[in-house]
């Protein structure tokens, strides 16, 4: 898939990600209005109510009982005065809350019309003047004088809405989550399956370029075989007969790479024979069997080889192609003057195996992806170095399986370095 198609993919994706957060978001806040709404009309409808009992209850009851809040106008006789009790008020309030579902924490106060300071207020829940989006209703239902009226008010209403509508909030929320989190799913494997795809055909140009070397010498050197006279010219055939053979080697060693990545990839793959070695022996023996002479410049290969404790049980052909291509890395990567340092130590149980060099380094972000399979630093928008982007990840797959770890620490311009951490026990 083309750059910019997965750009608009993107694009469109994240606008419809955003336009769909911001409409479940707006019926969330318009559900949570509309429950605010019905829930001050049922508190409405439930304080006219226990207005309604509050007068029954007078009419019931004595009225020389003088029992509660005395409640009468400025010009008002002293035989006009009227009582509410409060604590009545208060029970009919609660009743009817919760039979209109409205059950939650109220406060009240009885307030005198142009009278900052209530008459009456619930004791030790309204430490100051209720707020001003506070249920109303006038008193004159108990009596003709309007100067008074009952203020209720809820302080946790909406934590009450909320509440209730908890189930399907969570529900909405939770859907929310998921849209993004698949999203942005589907976003990281369209990225991921980009990457790989470029990696592939970036494998496959190299490797045809790998194949097509070995297959055009070899070409050549039959060719010109075909046209020799095999009695005359000897030698020659010789020479060009030892082509062929390095050639054809050169290619199944390719193919051969390639078909061992494929078969380390199983998740049961095992090392077959491990047998005791010593380290430094091998690593010196392996750098003597590299051709090195082939590099544009030789490089300087120095041992600072110190670990006291270096014998131990591995196998043999792969950590020597460990190291060949540790080494092979720091020749194809070094500068003018190319400086490759092998050295070794011991940390605890542990040997450390070192190689490094003088070369380009790399980049933090290269070195995060420098032991995935396919992978090759890049010089700008080309490739320098020939190779298939596999030499790394076997390493790390081969020292893996021998329980140990490979490091790398890099610096543009100024080298990089490999340790390689084997358990000695």
């Amino acid at each position: 898939m083309k750059k910019r198609n997965i750009i608009i993919i993107l694009c469109f994706t994240l606008i419809a990600l955003i336009g769909l957060i911001i409409t479940q978001l707006f019926w969330i806040h318009n559900a949570v209005n509309l429950a605010g709404d019905q829930f001050d009309h049922r508190v409405t409808i439930a304080i006219k109510q226990a207005l309604n009992d509050l007068v029954v209850y007078n009419k019931t009851t004595c009225d020389t009982v003088k029992k509660g809040i005395s409640v009468c106008c400025p010009h008002s006789l002293p035989s006009e005065k009227k009582y509410i009790r409060t604590d009545i008020l208060d029970s009919l309030l609660k009743i009817q809350f919760i039979y209109h579902m409205v059950d939650t924490i109220f406060e009240y106060a009885i307030v005198e019309f142009g009278n900052k300071s209530p008459l009456y207020k619930k004791k030790d829940v309204i430490r100051d003047k209720i707020p001003v989006t506070c249920h109303s209703a006038g008193l004159s239902c108990i009596w003709q004088s309007q100067n008074f009226y009952l203020e209720v008010y809820f302080p946790d209403k909406y934590k009450f809405i909320i509440k209730n509508m908890g189930f399907w909030l969570l529900i909405s929320i939770g859907f929310i989550i998921i849209v993004i989190l698949s999203s942005l799913f589907n976003v990281l494997t369209i990225l991921k399956q980009k990457k790989l795809s470029d990696m592939k055909n970036d494998f496959i140009n190299n490797m045809t370029h790998e194949f097509k070397t070995p297959i055009s010498t070899i070409s050549m050197a039959t060719e010109v075989l075909l046209n020799t006279n095999v009695e005359a010219d000897s030698p020659r055939i010789k020479k060009y007969a030892q082509i062929i053979n390095e050639e054809n080697l050169r290619l199944r060693s390719q193919v051969e790479r390639v078909l061992e990545i494929a078969e380390m990839e199983k998740s049961d793959y095992m090392l077959e024979l491990k047998e005791k070695y010593d380290i430094h022996e091998l690593i010196e023996e392996t750098v003597r069997n590299m051709c090195l002479d082939h590099y544009n410049k030789k490089p300087q290969i120095k041992f600072r080889l110190k670990a006291e404790t270096h014998e131990l049980y591995i196998d043999r052909l792969h950590f020597c192609n460990v190291i060949s291509n540790l080494v092979d890395n720091a020749c194809k990567y070094s500068g003018e003057n190319p400086e490759i340092e092998i050295g070794s130590e011991n940390a605890g149980d542990a040997l450390i195996i070192s190689v490094s060099d003088n070369g380009i380094g790399m980049k933090p972000e290269a070195q995060k992806h420098i032991f995935d399979k396919f992978y090759r630093v890049q010089a700008g928008n080309i490739q320098n170095t020939k190779g298939f982007g596999l030499g790394l990840f076997y390493v790390r797959k081969i020292i893996g399986l021998h329980g140990g770890v490979i490091k790398v620490t890099s610096d543009l311009n100024k080298g990089s370095r490999f340790d390689i951490i084997l358990p000695v026990k």
